[in-house]
């Protein structure tokens, strides 16, 4: 299965690193909460929690999400596309919904 596969495929949005994070199902219907000192989004139903620093290499993203950066006031995510060039930057604190198709590693802060 490749990383743009179909919706009603069973591979799961994955990581490459082993990071300090949590990645859990989320509850259908509940909104996504994410904890101070973490950068947190809803990949297809998994929720990654991601806390400590680092280039981490993600597979099988797609569909679109929320996500949240609230990290320490001023800490800027990154966000990377397959050559690594940036899509998108968040501060802390800010939220939105991203399609999580183009994104191939991202960066917490």
């Amino acid at each position: 299965m490749t990383r743009r596969g179909k919706q009603g495929a069973k591979s799961w949005p994955r990581h490459r690193r082993n990071p300090r994070f949590t990645a859990t199902k989320a509850t259908p219907g509940l909104q996504l909460s994410c904890r101070y000192g973490y950068l947190c989004m809803d990949v297809r139903g998994t929720v990654f929690n991601y806390y400590t620093c680092g280039l981490w290499t993600v597979s099988n993203w797609w569909g679109t999400g929320p996500w949240i950066n609230n990290q320490t006031k001023g800490t800027v995510a990154r966000f990377y596309g397959q050559s690594g060039n940036e899509l998108w930057r968040s501060t802390a604190y800010s939220s939105g919904t991203a399609d999580w198709a183009p994104v191939y590693s991202l960066r917490p802060c």
